[in-house]
C-alpha cells in the first residue's frame, strides 16, 4: 500500500465505520419517531422524513466507499466530504422544521452535539463554524424574504422578521453552538484519549502477538533444522561407528572375522547349541609349508595364498559357518548344527576348491585340516578348539593336505 502501514488505514476505517453506523442507527430512530408522531396525528413534515431517508442512504454508500479507499489521506478527505453533506442535509431539515422555531433550533443543536462527539478539536471547529454559518445564513434568508418561512406549529407570522428577534437568535445560536463545540470536544477529547489509548494498546498487543508468533515460527524452524542436522549427524555417526566396529572385527588382509570377533560369535552360537543340545563342529585350517612359500615367492604371493584360502572357506560355507583368521597361516571355522560328518564334508569341499593347483596368481599349496565336534569330543568351546588344533597337527604329521578328526591319539601326537 505504497509504504503506508495497514494498521493506520484499518484504524481510520474503523473510526469512520463507527461514525457512519452511529448516524444510521440515530436516523433510523428518528424515522421511527416520525412514524410514531404520524400515528398519533402529530406528524412532522414529510420532507423531514424524505431527507432522513436520503441521509440514511448516503451513509450506507459512505460505508461502502470507505471500505474501498486505499490510503489514510483518501479516508480523511472522504470524512470531510461526509461532514459537508451532513451540514447541507441538516440545514435543509431545519428549514422544513421552521428555522426560527424551537423545533428547528433543537434539531440543529442535536446534530451539532452528535457530530462533535466524533471529531477532534480541529475538525470540530471547522464543522461548527460551517454549521453556524449555514444556520445563520438560513435565518438571514428567511428574515430577508429570500426564502419563505415554513411554520410547522402555529406562531406569530411576523416574528421571524423582527430585527431584535433575528439578531438575538443569531447571537445566541452562535454562542450556543460554540459553547456546545467546546463542551462536547472537551468531553469527547477525554473519551478519544481513552479510546485512542485502548486502540494503541490493542495495536501494540496485536503487533507483539504477531512478533511473538513469527519468533516462535522462526524458533520452530530452527529447532526442526537443528533436529534434522542432529539426526543426520547421529546417522552418520552410527554409520561410522558401525564401520569402525566392522574394521575392528575384520582381518585387514582377508576381510573375514579376526580371531577375537570370530571367537565372540562362536561363543554365542555354542551357547545356543549347548542349550539344545545341538551338534557344533570346529575346524582348524593350516597352510602347509607357508613359511617356505613366503621365503621362495615373497610376501605378496603369501598374502595372495591367504586371500585365496579365506575366499574358499567363505564360499563353501554358504553363509552357515563362522570363518575367522586365527593368525598367521591358520584359519578357524565353526559350523553350528553340524556333526563330524558335516564338518568333514565342508572341509572336503574347501580342499577340492583349492585343489593344490596354481591359479596363475598363487603357486600350488596344500592345507591341513583338524576337525572336532561337540558334544562327542569336548564339553566347552575352548576345549573344542584345542581338540581341533590337535587334530590339525595330526594331519600335518601324516604329510599334510588332508583332514584329521580328533582322537585321544591326536592329542598325544600334538
Amino acid at each position: 500500500m505504497n509504504g503506508v502501514p495497514t494498521s493506520i488505514v484499518g484504524e481510520l476505517r474503523a473510526e469512520q465505520y463507527a461514525q457512519a453506523l452511529a448516524r444510521i442507527v440515530l436516523i433510523s430512530l428518528f424515522m421511527g419517531f416520525w412514524g410514531l408522531l404520524w400515528a398519533i396525528r402529530m406528524p412532522l413534515p414529510v420532507e423531514f422524513l424524505v431527507l432522513m431517508a436520503i441521509e440514511d442512504a448516503f451513509f450506507l454508500g459512505y460505508l461502502a466507499l470507505v471500505a474501498r479507499l486505499p490510503t489514510p489521506r483518501a479516508i480523511v478527505a472522504a470524512s470531510y466530504g461526509m461532514l459537508a453533506v451532513e451540514i447541507v442535509i441538516h440545514t435543509t431539515m431545519v428549514y422544513y422544521l421552521g428555522t426560527l422555531s424551537w423545533l428547528g433550533s433543537f434539531a440543529y443543536m442535536y446534530g451539532l452535539i452528535f457530530a462533535n462527539t466524533f471529531l477532534d478539536l480541529k475538525r470540530g471547529l471547522v464543522f461548527t463554524t460551517f454549521d453556524a454559518g449555514a444556520f445563520i445564513g438560513l435565518i438571514l434568508l428567511e428574515a430577508t424574504g429570500v426564502v419563505p418561512h415554513r411554520a410547522v406549529f402555529p406562531e406569530d407570522p411576523l416574528r421571524y422578521r423582527d430585527p431584535t428577534f433575528v439578531t438575538t437568535t443569531i447571537l445566541l445560536s452562535a454562542g450556543v453552538f460554540y459553547t456546545v463545540y467546546l463542551w462536547v470536544n472537551w468531553v469527547g477529547r477525554q473519551l478519544r484519549r481513552e479510546r485512542d489509548a485502548a486502540l494503541r494498546a490493542q495495536v501494540e498487543a496485536a503487533r507483539a502477538r504477531d512478533a511473538l508468533r513469527e519468533a516462535n515460527l522462526r524458533l520452530e524452524e530452527r529447532v526442526r533444522d537443528r533436529t534434522r542436522e542432529l539426526e543426520e549427524s547421529n546417522h552418520r555417526l552410527a554409520e561410522l561407528t558401525e564401520r569402525l566396529r566392522e574394521l575392528a572385527d575384520r582381518d585387514p588382509l582377508t576381510g573375514i572375522w579376526n580371531r577375537r570377533a570370530g571367537r565372540e560369535r562362536m561363543a554365542r552360537q555354542f551357547a545356543r547349541a549347548n542349550d539344545g543340545p545341538l551338534p557344533f563342529s570346529v575346524l582348524l585350517f593350516d597352510i602347509d609349508g607357508f613359511k617356505t612359500l613366503n621365503d621362495c615367492h615373497g610376501h605378496d604371493t603369501g598374502d595372495a595364498v591367504l586371500q585365496r584360502v579365506a575366499d574358499a572357506l567363505t564360499a563353501c560355507a554358504d553363509g552357515r559357518a563362522i570363518v575367522c583368521r586365527r593368525g598367521g597361516d591358520e584359519f578357524e571355522v565353526a559350523l553350528p548344527g553340524e556333526s563330524v560328518a558335516g564338518a568333514i564334508e565342508y572341509a572336503s569341499g574347501v580342499l577340492r576348491s583349492l585343489d593344490g593347483h596354481a591359479d596363475g596368481a598363487t603357486p600350488s599349496f596344500t592345507v591341513s585340516v583338524g576337525v572336532a565336534a561337540y558334544p562327542a569330543d569336548a564339553a566347552n568351546l575352548d576345549a573344542l578348539c584345542r581338540c581341533a588344533d590337535a587334530a590339525m597337527y595330526r594331519a600335518k604329521q601324516r604329510g599334510g593336505g588332508r583332514i584329521a578328526t580328533w582322537t585321544p591319539e591326536a592329542a598325544e601326537a600334538a
